[in-house]
């Protein structure tokens, strides 16, 4: 139960059914929302006012409410992949969203109060040494950030400032930085804080039916409800030490299933995506630069919703250092600098399905080209090769290579360099050189098949944490 501010009052527990009134989808209660959001008549105006409320009430406390991108993957009868868009995050999802919260937090603390053994959704504080580390990447990226205070200050610090990013260029950087800044919420069978949700006490309990945790969640419920309907004595201490045994087992294997779970999540979006852009080889898209490592820079285009990687040895025309700290992108000679946010042209180079990564090429105006003369602009795909600069051919000495050419050519010689060599007195360019090692996964921070956060998908397509 609410009052007017949204505040719950009171919790009252109970065995029931479900009766469904009506059947709907997120989107068509979101259309509905658009036309009817106003008139106090429509059927669901009371539920989007305690929505509302019951938000308000949650933000001012200082949960962080992230908003990442998710990846929303249409196939056809085959299971392959036709279409990947960005889901979007309506009103609609939000309401049930808080809907849940509330119940999860309301069985919790009633829980609580009969001291009884029960499982706990934690998500312990960050490491000072982590939050230092995102608060030097805001600053570069323009967000400053001050941090004072005890837990509820940083709390409201850092909602305050993913309020703040909202629409920003670095926005999805800055809101997987600070997820990863933060440790993994888990389940267990000891009482703790969830502090992502600034929630004093928290579970899982409204999805029985999809997640094992929420059903021991109804177990337990149901045991200590029937036990006080029947005014029965308190079970003794022996039976809740066993039970709280059970729990601490059950809690830590259901953390470990749902990494795994989470990962194959990944995996499965990542796999629909690769295939998805097999199709796009040599296609040209407009993408925004979302993230860096050190082998280069990470560029989301929006359809279909994908994530690739613009290696640094691709792009030929400098030398490219990156700088950690502003997460920039600097040429050494030309002092070109790729940013967050920046806009760019790409093509695609590469889909490799057995290391579920996409490789982009930026699309870039050659040399010379009519643009430079003041006419229309020229563009082929950058790909790793030589710049002139620094490994244009130099003039051999007499006697040389080249004179050994020459004088074979006249057949005053015999070439004995191995059958398939270059011919030309010249060492191969990178270009045409094999390819060394793995691609970096998307993010930077893990390889091929391990799990990590917003994970190995990258800053776009990574999956938020389940709360």
């Amino acid at each position: 139960f609410f009052d007017a501010s949204g505040t719950r009052t009171r919790t009252e527990m109970m065995e029931a059914v479900i009766e469904s009134k009506r059947r709907a989808t997120y989107n068509e209660i979101a259309k509905e929302f658009e036309v009817h959001g106003k008139d106090s008549t429509w059927e669901y105006a009371p539920h989007f006012e305690l929505y509302r409320l019951i938000r308000k009430t949650r933000s001012d406390r200082g949960s962080i409410d992230f908003d990442l991108p998710e990846a929303e993957v249409v196939v056809d009868s085959t299971g392959e992949p036709i279409r990947i868009e960005n889901r979007d995050r309506l009103d609609s999802h939000r309401l049930i969203e808080e809907f849940m919260i509330a119940a999860n937090e309301a069985v919790t603390e009633w829980a609580l109060e009969r001291k009884w053994p029960f499982i706990y959704r934690v998500h312990e504080e960050p490491t000072e040494q982590a939050i230092d580390k995102f608060q030097r990447l805001a600053a570069n990226a323009g967000i400053p950030l001050k941090l004072t205070g005890g837990q509820r200050n940083l709390n409201m610090i850092l909602a305050d400032l993913v309020r703040r990013i909202d629409g920003h260029a670095a926005q999805t950087l800055l809101n997987m930085q600070l997820l990863r800044s933060m440790r993994q919420a888990v389940y267990t069978a000891q009482h703790d804080i969830h502090f992502g949700l600034a929630s004093k006490a928290y579970t899982h309990f409204t999805s029985p039916i999809r997640r094992y945790p929420d059903l021991v969640v109804h177990r337990l419920l149901r045991e200590a409800l029937r036990g006080e309907k029947k005014h029965a004595p308190r079970a003794d201490e022996k039976r809740l030490k066993a039970l709280q045994e059970d729990l601490e087992l059950t809690a830590e294997h259901c953390s470990y299933r749902e990494r795994i779970a989470s990962e194959a999540d990944r995996e499965a979006i990542k796999l629909k995506q690769v295939r998805m852009m097999l199709k796009h080889v040599g296609d040209e898209f407009d993408g925004k630069v979302l993230g860096m490592i050190e082998a280069g820079f990470f560029v989301q285009i929006q359809d279909p919703w994908v994530e690739g990687l613009v290696s640094r040895d691709s792009l030929s025309d400098d030398f490219y250092t990156f700088d950690e700290e502003a997460m920039t992108f600097t040429g050494r000679r030309t002092r070109k600098t790729f940013r967050i946010g920046d806009a760019v042209k790409i093509r695609v180079l590469r889909a490799d399905i057995d290391k579920r990564t996409v490789d982009f090429g930026l699309v870039t105006q050659e040399k010379g080209s009519s643009k430079e003369k003041g006419a229309g602009a020229v563009w082929r795909a950058d790909k790793p090769q030589v710049p002139e600069s620094r490994y244009a051919e130099k003039p051999v000495r007499r006697g040389g290579p080249q004179a050994f050419l020459e004088k074979v050519a006249q057949g005053g010689g015999q070439d004995r360099r191995s059958e398939g060599g270059p011919r030309d007195g010249r060492r191969p360019a990178r270009g045409e050189r094999a390819e060394r090692g793995e691609r970096p996964s998307p993010r930077g921070e893990h390889r091929p098949g391990k799990s990590g956060g917003p994970g190995k998908s990258g800053p776009g397509s990574g999956r938020r944490r389940q709360k």
